[in-house]
């Protein structure tokens, strides 16, 4: 998994992409295993998202940046092996579906390696979302990404807190603008119907008010001293 590299959009985006870049990066790095690695780069998340202006992306990713400092690293690892961030058992059977068949076309093309990790994990799309600077795939997987959202929710789970921080950042880019028929497909092979499992069609443009909750359920407070004492000294390596 990749530290930040790079904190600024392509394409001629406004500083606000700048924004949406780090909370993708920040995000990947939070859903992702909490190893060593994660627990020695969390003082570098946390000075990246004190420089970001108070919206509520960062207010959720902070709020989980907290949870996993006063969190015993046992704990945490354990509660993460519990949950799974692949959105293939979120997608509804059509274009959503055929689309995360086409992930690792998009990859290639682009030059993005996962890393042998699954195509369609969170933490993988949101490293290919903040390597490139494209949000394309995001925004067409975000019933999807809804509906996982609602699951972390309903098992209580504070990994809630993250993936309702990419929500938020995606409808503040302008999600509702969007359509699935602005995205060009590459030829790859179909995917296989029967290793998807949809869940309940939802509303793609509800509002976050789960975010919220999230953010709330969490019960911000401030680091023990004690765990942070128990990690080495960040290494703040690009890679």
């Amino acid at each position: 998994m990749r530290a930040f590299r790079r904190f600024g959009g392509s394409g001629g985006r406004s500083g606000g992409w700048a924004v949406h870049i780090i909370v993708w990066r920040a995000a990947a790095l939070l859903l992702a295993a909490p190893d060593q690695r994660f627990h020695d780069r969390r003082p570098m998340l946390r000075a990246a998202l004190q420089d970001l202006p108070d919206v509520p992306a960062v207010r959720l990713l902070t709020a989980f940046l907290d949870h996993t400092a006063r969190t015993p690293p046992l704990d945490l690892a354990a509660h993460r092996a519990g949950l799974g961030f692949r959105l293939g058992g979120y997608a509804a059977p059509g274009p959503q579906a055929h689309l995360l068949g086409q992930l690792p076309g998009f990859y290639r093309a682009a030059g993005f390696d996962a890393g042998g990790e699954e195509p369609d994990s969170l933490p993988v799309l949101l490293e290919y979302a903040a390597d490139s600077g494209d949000d394309t795939l995001l925004l067409a997987l975000r019933a999807p990404l809804g509906r996982l959202h609602r699951a972390l929710e309903e098992r209580a789970t504070p990994y809630a807190a993250p993936v309702g921080a990419v929500r938020a950042a995606l409808a503040d880019a302008g999600q509702a603008t969007f359509s699935d028929e602005d995205l060009a497909l590459p030829a790859e092979a179909p995917l296989d119907a029967e290793s998807l499992e949809p869940d309940e069609a939802v509303d793609e443009d509800s509002d976050l008010a789960g975010a919220a909750e999230s953010l709330e359920s969490l019960a911000v407070e401030p680091a023990e001293a004690a765990v942070e004492e128990e990690l080495p000294e960040p290494r703040l390596s690009v890679r």
